[in-house]
C-alpha cells in the first residue's frame, strides 16, 4: 500500500485540536491513533490513556489483536491519508480505498457513544466509493454523523481535506464543522470543547447541517446557503433549474458567423477570477478558448443570464457543477443542472437596461478622466458632480455589502443578532440579550475583530428591528442608537469607542444596525452583574475564558508589560 500524506505535515493548532479532543473523548473509553506509516503523528500530545498503533513502526502484533486489546474504543484517527492505494485490490468491493476498508472492518471496536474520523478528500462521502463505504458501515448499524473540514495543508496538501465522523446510529442529516481557519491553540481548544459538547447532544452547541444524501462539499454547501439567502430576503427571486429554462445546449463550432437573440456563450472551463465566462456575441469571445452555446426559452432575458453568470456568484455556481481541480471543465450535464436565482422577467429587464446605463457611465467616466487633464475650467463643477454620484454609491454600496455578508453566513468574524434587547418570542425586554449583544463586542476586540449585525436572524433573514424600535423607543432610531452607545460605555467601557463604530442602514423596508469592531491592542473585559467577564472569538462561537487558559491567553496574545 502506498500514500504520500500524512498527520505529521499538519499545522499546530490542528495537532492541538486533536489533543484536546483526544483528552475529552478519553472518559468514554480508549483513544486509538492508527498510523499506517514509517513516520508518526508528531507533536499530538495523546493522553495517557491512548494508544497509538504504527503499520510501519515494527511491532510484531497484528492489527485485529491490537483493536481486540482496545475495545470500547471512544476515538479512533485514523492516520491514513488518503486515497490510500492498494494494487488494485479490493475490500469490501471498495477498490484502491484501504483507508475505507480500516474504517469499515475495525468500527465494530467503537464504544456505544464513540466516533471514528476518516480522512477523505473534499466531497467526503459522496464518491461513488464513498457511497459504498456508507452502504457497508450502514449495515453494520454505522452511518456518517458528521465533517469537519481540515486546514490548508493537513495531510501535505493545497486543498482542505475532511475528517468524516463515522459513530453509531443512523442519521438523515450530517453536521458540519470548518477548522478551515484555526489560527490559535485557544481557537484549537475552543473549537474541540465545542465539537465535544455537540457529539454530547448539547443543544446550546449546534451547527450547521444539511441532509446526508445531498452533502457534495463544504464549498457546495455554503453556496447553497448562499442562494437561499438571497431568495429568503428577496420574495421577487424564485430557484430555478437551467433545464428549465434551456432550449437548447451544444458546443459552440468556431465555424458559426452568428447567434440567436436569446442565446449566450459560456466558456467551458470554470473560474472565480475578474475575468467574463460568459458572452452575449461573438465579437466578445476569445477565438482561442472553447465555448457551450445556450439557447434560452423566452422565461429568461440573455443579457440578465450573461450578466448573472459573470458575477462572484454566478461563477462559484459554474465552478460547483465543474470536474477537474487542475482546469474546471464543465458539461453539458453539469450546466443543465445548475440551480439559479431569477427574478420575474419584467426585472430581469430592468437588471439588463441598467447594466447596459452602468457600462456607459464607465465609459463617460474614462473620457471625463482623460479631458480632465486637458481642460481644467470646469473642475470646480464636475467635482461637485462626481462628489454626489459618489456619495450615491455609497449609499448603495453598503446596502449589497451587508447583503453579501448575509449570504455568506455567520462565521469567527460575523454574528447576526435579531435585537438589542427585545426578546421576540415573549415581546419584553430582557437584560440576557443585551449580554450577548456586549459579550460578542468584547469577542471581536480580544481577537481579530469583525462584524455584527443587529436585525437578522440566525438563518440570514433580515427580519429588521423596527418592531424593536417601536415597543421600546418610541420608534426613535436617535434613542435606538443612544441606546446601544450606554450599553458599551457602561459595560465595557468609553475607551473602546475608537474600536466600535455602529450605524443604522435600511434594507428593502427594515432597519438594521451594523457594527464594525476592530482588534483591540489590550484586554477587554466586559462589566456585567458586578463581575468581569473575558471573551474570545472563535468559530462558530463566543466563548468565555476563565482561569489558567484566560492568563495564558492574555499573556500570549496581548503586551502585557
Amino acid at each position: 500500500m502506498k500514500s504520500e500524506a500524512t498527520l505529521s505535515s499538519a499545522p499546530e493548532p490542528f495537532k492541538v485540536f486533536l489533543e484536546e479532543l483526544s483528552k475529552n473523548m478519553s472518559s468514554k473509553g480508549p483513544v486509538i491513533f492508527f498510523n499506517q506509516h514509517a513516520i508518526p503523528i508528531r507533536d499530538v500530545a495523546p493522553p495517557s490513556n491512548a494508544v497509538v498503533f504504527s503499520v510501519c513502526g515494527g511491532s510484531n502484533e497484528t492489527v485485529s489483536h491490537f483493536f481486540e486489546r482496545h475495545k470500547g474504543a471512544s476515538l479512533i484517527i485514523w492516520d491514513t491519508g488518503v486515497n490510500l492505494h492498494t494494487g488494485g485490490e479490493s475490500y469490501f468491493g471498495i477498490k484502491n480505498n484501504a483507508e475505507f476498508a480500516y474504517a469499515i472492518e475495525y468500527a465494530d471496536y467503537l464504544a456505544a457513544e464513540g466516533v471514528a474520523l476518516l480522512p477523505t478528500f473534499t466531497l467526503g462521502l459522496s464518491t461513488r466509493n464513498g457511497q459504498k463505504c456508507i452502504d457497508v458501515l450502514n449495515k453494520k448499524g454505522f452511518d456518517v454523523r458528521g465533517y469537519l473540514e481540515l486546514p490548508r495543508s493537513v495531510y501535505g496538501v493545497s486543498s482542505n481535506l475532511l475528517f468524516a465522523v463515522i459513530s453509531r446510529g443512523s442519521f438523515e442529516h450530517t453536521f458540519l464543522y470548518s477548522l478551515s481557519d484555526l489560527s490559535s491553540t485557544f481557537e484549537a481548544r475552543s473549537a474541540a470543547n465545542f465539537l465535544t459538547r455537540h457529539l454530547g447532544g448539547d443543544p446550546d452547541a449546534p451547527l450547521d447541517s444539511c441532509k446526508k444524501a445531498e452533502f457534495s462539499g463544504f464549498a457546495n454547501f455554503y453556496l447553497r446557503q448562499e442562494i437561499s439567502s438571497i431568495l429568503s430576503n428577496d420574495r421577487n427571486f424564485e430557484r430555478k433549474k437551467m433545464s428549465d429554462l434551456v432550449e437548447g445546449i451544444r458546443k459552440y463550432d468556431p465555424s458559426e458567423t452568428s447567434i440567436g437573440d436569446n442565446t449566450l456563450l459560456l466558456n467551458t472551463v470554470a473560474t472565480v477570477s475578474k475575468k467574463n465566462v460568459a458572452f452575449r456575441s461573438l465579437e466578445d469571445i476569445n477565438p482561442r478558448h472553447r465555448y457551450f452555446r445556450v439557447d434560452l426559452k423566452s422565461e429568461i432575458d440573455r443579457d440578465y443570464a450573461v450578466s448573472f453568470f459573470n458575477t462572484e456568484l454566478g461563477k462559484k455556481i459554474l465552478l460547483s457543477a465543474s470536474t477537474g481541480s487542475t482546469l474546471p471543465n464543465l458539461s453539458t450535464k453539469s450546466i443543465l443542472s445548475l440551480e439559479i436565482p431569477c427574478p420575474p422577467q419584467d426585472m430581469q429587464i430592468q437588471i439588463s437596461d441598467t447594466n447596459r446605463s452602468l457600462k456607459m457611465l464607465f465609459e463617460q467616466m474614462d473620457k471625463l478622466y482623460q479631458e480632465l487633464v486637458y481642460n481644467p475650467r470646469n473642475v470646480d463643477s464636475i467635482q461637485n458632480d462626481v462628489t454626489k454620484l459618489l456619495e450615491s454609491i455609497d449609499r448603495l454600496s453598503i446596502v449589497d455589502k451587508i447583503k453579501s455578508e448575509i449570504r455568506s453566513g455567520e462565521g469567527k468574524h460575523l454574528e447576526f443578532k435579531q435585537t438589542i434587547s427585545l426578546c421576540v418570542r415573549d415581546g419584553i425586554k430582557k437584560p440576557v440579550i443585551e449580554h450577548e449583544i456586549m459579550k460578542t463586542l468584547c469577542g471581536f476586540m480580544n481577537t481579530d475583530g469583525g462584524v455584527l449585525l443587529v436585525g437578522v436572524n440566525d438563518d440570514g433573514l433580515i427580519t429588521g428591528i423596527n418592531q424593536e424600535m417601536k415597543s421600546l423607543y418610541k420608534k426613535s432610531k436617535d434613542e435606538y442608537l443612544k441606546k446601544i452607545r450606554n450599553l458599551v460605555v457602561n459595560h465595557i467601557g468609553k475607551e473602546v469607542l475608537n474600536l466600535v463604530d455602529w450605524k443604522m442602514h435600511d434594507i428593502d423596508g427594515k432597519s438594521i444596525v451594523r457594527f464594525l469592531v476592530k482588534s483591540s491592542s489590550q484586554a477587554i473585559w466586559l462589566k456585567w452583574n458586578n463581575a468581569s467577564e473575558f471573551y474570545i472569538r472563535t468559530n462558530p462561537a463566543t466563548d468565555r475564558l476563565d482561569g489558567k487558559e484566560m492568563v495564558a491567553y492574555i499573556n500570549q496574545r496581548f503586551d502585557t508589560a
